[in-house]
């Protein structure tokens, strides 16, 4: 199994959820152009986009060699880079049909609808 690497620290720091989801796009696109030998693949293979209830960011890599990795990173087989256990953000990560995650504020109240152009 091809595993991802130099992933985003977001143990040992608060990061707001829109940098974050950003800093963990930008090291998916490093690890597809990695895996593919090809630069091109960083930005077909990848995505970043809100959620459909738009109160999340969904963050994916669809032909990860790692087919599950959004199972395994979100629920904290990447420790060093994010941990649901010990978790000092004030979002968390779901998963989303196990290849991709979704960013999402801990609570309703902490974030409103967010806007398409956070992810400019």
């Amino acid at each position: 199994m091809t595993r991802l690497i130099n992933l985003p620290n977001f143990t040992s720091k608060k990061i707001d959820m829109i940098k974050a989801s950003k800093m963990l796009h930008k090291a998916l696109q490093k690890n597809a152009s990695r895996v593919f030998g090809d630069d091109s693949y960083a930005d077909s293979e990848t995505f970043i986009r809100l959620t459909d209830d738009k109160k999340g960011i969904h963050v994916g890599f669809e032909s990860c060699p790692h087919h599950d990795w959004g199972v395994d990173y979100s629920l904290g087989g990447y420790p060093k880079s994010y941990s649901m256990h010990e978790n000092p953000q004030d979002w968390y990560l779901e998963v989303y049909w196990g290849f991709d995650v979704m960013f999402y504020p801990n609570t309703d109240s902490e974030f409103p609808t967010l806007e398409e152009s956070i992810l400019d």
